[in-house]
């Protein structure tokens, strides 16, 4: 089913405008023609757009579908938090840490600074590396799913938290841990996943990243999280 709705026509002449291009290209209506249905199409095999102009304008539109997606998805910002207990240093620091202040205090003439405990929560930082696989096996429909989740998690992330990785037939990082660029994460999260070039094989070999990551699978795939406390 999915490859009798994914076919495509060969590629049309170059004075079509965009929208009769795509709609040509796609076998599709023009007013159905949006930037989900491009991005799911993209990366198939038989669909590439190779002429000058539209294979840049149909990756806007993909990676601006994707992104839009995953902001719909995203939900609350903040990310995991853990309790910190601390001496009083500011006041309306934190609420009364009442048990470990009451043993500080138990005993004492005159208590302490120190003595005052209060507790708050501090977002707890864990950094990820996320590996994608972009092959053959991942075209189509596949790779733009990835994608969205790709982007959900860039967006739901600190960008000098998260690494992206794409492997096909060798692991290359495209965004790296410790660099605080927010826009250049989650657009290279999305462009690459749903622009993905694949290769004629279709085989992944991931020889390459298990030296250093685990569990490239199923296209979207994280290594364990590290946690800095």
């Amino acid at each position: 089913m999915e490859q009798a709705l994914f076919s495509c026509t060969t590629e049309p002449e170059q004075e079509f405008d965009p929208l009769e291009y795509f709609s040509e290209r796609f076998r599709m209506p023009p007013e159905a023609i949006d930037g989900w249905q491009i991005a799911q199409r993209l990366t198939r095999p038989g669909c590439e757009i190779s002429a000058p102009g539209m294979r840049e304008r149909a990756e806007r539109l993909a990676v601006r579908s994707v992104l839009e997606r995953a902001a719909r998805l995203v939900g609350p910002l903040r990310g995991a938090t853990h309790v910190i207990v601390e001496p009083l240093r500011e006041p309306y620091q934190g609420e009364l840490e009442l048990e470990g202040t009451f043993e500080n205090l138990l005993g004492k003439q005159f208590p302490g600074r120190e003595d005052w405990l209060v507790e708050r929560r501090q977002e707890r930082r864990t950094q990820i590396a996320l590996m994608m696989d972009t092959s053959l096996s991942m075209s189509g429909a596949n790779m733009a799913l990835a994608a969205v989740a790709a982007a959900v998690l860039a967006l739901k992330m600190k960008p000098a938290d998260l690494s992206v990785v794409v492997f096909e037939n060798d692991a290359r990082a495209i965004s790296h841990l410790e660099e605080d660029d927010a826009p250049a994460s989650w657009h290279a999260a999305a462009t690459r996943a749903s622009t993905a070039c694949s290769s004629p094989t279709g085989c992944t070999r991931v020889a390459a990243t298990r030296r250093r990551w685990r569990r490239p699978s199923r296209g979207c795939s994280c290594c364990s999280p590290r946690t800095t406390r």
